[in-house]
């Protein structure tokens, strides 16, 4: 009898990026406020993706809820991106001596000249692949910080599923959230 697979993901994009890939995928949020049931003597297969994002407590509350038969894959960099909670039980279960299989080829990226950027991150090498992103033309620097939030929130508003925000603050964010709400109701009016 083979397992029953579901991908899980911390963030609703790369949920969504884990569906595409032809599993049943949810949030890990959604997934630990759901009830879990399993068949008498269902084998269940969890792929974790971006699991570095998790927190302890997530990693935890998941982890106690799984049967002895269940099985998990945990897919994530620990070098990338961390828990925005506390903790850091990615790392933490690599540190234990959880078994790590490593991928050394870059996948995701099929245009070559933002693998050699990835390529460069992994490496350690920031300053040199921003450089390079700017000679790509893919970095925008605008000094108004009105006009700044202003461009940020009309990218987003245009391709909300295309477009990924970094910010320091929440003032973007908040910014985002409002022209995407005003692009959504077809107010031209609105204002970041």
């Amino acid at each position: 009898m083979g397992h029953a697979v579901k991908g899980l993901a911390p963030t609703g994009r790369a949920a969504h990026q884990l569906a595409e890939a032809g599993m049943p995928t949810t949030t890990l949020q959604r997934h630990l406020v759901e009830p879990s049931v399993a068949a008498e003597g269902q084998r269940r297969l969890y792929v974790l993706d971006e699991s570095s994002l998790a927190s302890t407590k997530q990693m935890h509350t998941f982890l106690t809820r799984l049967e002895p038969q269940d099985r998990v894959l945990l897919v994530g960099d620990a070098r990338q991106h961390q828990a925005v909670d506390a903790g850091r039980p990615y790392e933490q279960l690599q540190d234990a001596g959880i078994a790590v299989a490593r991928l050394h080829d870059i996948k995701r990226q099929r245009d070559p000249a933002l693998k050699a950027v990835v390529e460069r991150l992994s490496e350690g090498e920031v300053r040199d692949a921003v450089r390079r992103l700017e000679a790509q033309g893919r970095v925008h620097a605008i000094a108004e910080p009105d006009d700044r939030l202003r461009a940020v929130a009309a990218a987003y508003a245009t391709n909300p599923d295309g477009t990924l925000v970094v910010s320091p603050g929440q003032s973007v964010a908040r910014a985002v959230e409002y022209a995407h709400s005003c692009g959504a109701a077809g107010d031209r009016t609105c204002r970041p």
